[in-house]
């Protein structure tokens, strides 16, 4: 008998452990999922259009060392996404259809935009904005 009750307690402990855990897991669950959001919201405060402008909002330390590079430099296609805010997809369609700047071979099977030209491109969109 003193088995029987020693083992129901333990049984009951576990039960309790096991509902701390997921008691835990579900804080857990929310914390991430508030994660995300505040990841999302950043992103769209970073990227977002006002005035049919698209602004870029830049961390300081990207200013900087931006400031520092010289002007002729090559982006690859993740940086292009990144300055326009245009997917990947997008960006391909724009080029088949002449609307945006065609990448150029660098070597191999590499590609990139010449950042003169995405920058142009940039200052065309804004001006029609403008307008």
């Amino acid at each position: 008998m003193s088995k029987d009750k020693s083992l129901a307690t333990y049984i009951q402990s576990v039960e309790q452990q096991v509902v701390s855990i997921e008691q835990q897991l579900q804080l857990l669950r929310q914390h991430l999922s508030q994660l995300r959001f505040e990841i999302s919201k950043e992103d769209r405060l970073r990227h977002h259009v006002t005035d049919n402008k698209a602004v870029v909002h830049e961390p300081q330390s990207n200013l900087d060392s931006q400031s520092r590079m010289p002007e002729k430099q090559f982006l690859r296609l993740k940086e292009v996404c990144h300055i326009t805010g245009l997917s990947r997809s997008t960006i391909y369609k724009m080029i088949n259809a002449n609307e945006f700047p065609k990448s150029i071979q660098i070597s191999g099977r590499n590609i990139a935009w010449a950042k003169s030209e995405v920058d142009a491109w940039i200052e065309r969109v804004l001006g029609q904005g403008e307008r």
